[in-house]
C-alpha cells in the first residue's frame, strides 16, 4: 500500500486496503477493518461513486455491529 501511495496510485492502495479489511473481518478483527473501510469510504465519496460508498457503509455497519458500537 505504501508503494502505491508513494507513486500516486491512491485508488490502488484503497483497493488493497479493502482486501485487507475483508481479511480482518473474516478473522474477527473488526477494529482493524474499520480503518481500512473508512479510508475507502472517504476516497469513494470524493470520487462520487455512490454505489461503492453504500457497499463500504454496509461493511462498516457490520463491523460496528460486531463490536457493539451501535451509536455509529
Amino acid at each position: 500500500m505504501g508503494t502505491y501511495k508513494h507513486i500516486g496510485r491512491l485508488r490502488s492502495a484503497r483497493k488493497v486496503g479493502l482486501s485487507l479489511a475483508e481479511f480482518y473481518m473474516e478473522a474477527g478483527e473488526y477494529q482493524k477493518a474499520i480503518g481500512f473501510l473508512s479510508d475507502a469510504q472517504k476516497t469513494y465519496e470524493s470520487d462520487k461513486w455512490s454505489h461503492l460508498v453504500m457497499a463500504v457503509l454496509l461493511q462498516l455497519a457490520q463491523c460496528y455491529h460486531e463490536i457493539n458500537d451501535n451509536d455509529r
